[in-house]
C-alpha cells in the first residue's frame, strides 16, 4: 500500500511554481503602487523645494537687513520675476552692485515672484531698500507681500515684509517661518 501511493504521488505533474496569469497580476499590482509612489514624491519634492526656495530669499533679505543695520549703510534688493541683485550704498551714497554670496544664484530656476504696485502687476522690478536705522522702503505700499509661483501656477506662499524690519514665510495666513 505504502508502495501504491508513491507510485500514485510520482506520475502527478509537478505543482511547484505559479502560472503565467499569477506572475501578470502581481507585477501588474506592484507596477501601480510604485507609479503612485513616485506621484506623491514629485508632489512632496516640489513643496519641499518650494519651501526650501523661500526660505532661501527670507534669508536674504534677512541678511540685507541685518547687514545695512550693523554696517550703517544702505543696501538694495532688486527683485525681478525670476531672480534678483544685490547693491550697496558706499561712501559717495551711490548704489554700486554687491554679491556678498559668491556662490549662491541670482536667478530662480522655476520660482516666480508676483507683487501689486498701484493695482498693477505688470512691474518687472521691484526693489527693496534696507536703512541703516533698520526701516524698510519700497515704490509700493508697506507692509506688503510677495507672491510666490510655481511657473505661471500660484501657489499658497507668501513672502510678508514691514517697514519695522519684519521678514517672514506664509501659507494662508499662518506664518511657517519668521
Amino acid at each position: 500500500m505504502i508502495m501504491a501511493i508513491t507510485r500514485a504521488q510520482s506520475h502527478r505533474p509537478n505543482q511547484r511554481g505559479f502560472t503565467l496569469i499569477e506572475l501578470v497580476v502581481v507585477m501588474l499590482i506592484i507596477s501601480l503602487v510604485i507609479g503612485i509612489a513616485v506621484v506623491m514624491f514629485s508632489r512632496f519634492n516640489d513643496r519641499h523645494s518650494l519651501l526650501s526656495k523661500a526660505d532661501q530669499t527670507v534669508a536674504i533679505l534677512k541678511y540685507c537687513h541685518r547687514y545695512a543695520m550693523f554696517n550703517q549703510t544702505g543696501v538694495r534688493f532688486t527683485l525681478k520675476r525670476r531672480g534678483y541683485h544685490l547693491s550697496r550704498q558706499s561712501a559717495d551714497q551711490k548704489f554700486h552692485l554687491w554679491t556678498p554670496f559668491p556662490n549662491a544664484s541670482s536667478t530662480f530656476s522655476y520660482l516666480n515672484f508676483r507683487w501689486h504696485q498701484n493695482n498693477n502687476t505688470g512691474s518687472k522690478r521691484l526693489v527693496i531698500t534696507f536703512h541703516a536705522d533698520g526701516s524698510i522702503s519700497a515704490p509700493i505700499n508697506i507692509p506688503f507681500q510677495l507672491a510666490l509661483f510655481l511657473g505661471d501656477t500660484p501657489t499658497h506662499l507668501v513672502i510678508s515684509l514691514s517697514t519695522q524690519g519684519a521678514i517672514s514665510v506664509k501659507q494662508k495666513g499662518k506664518t511657517i517661518e519668521s
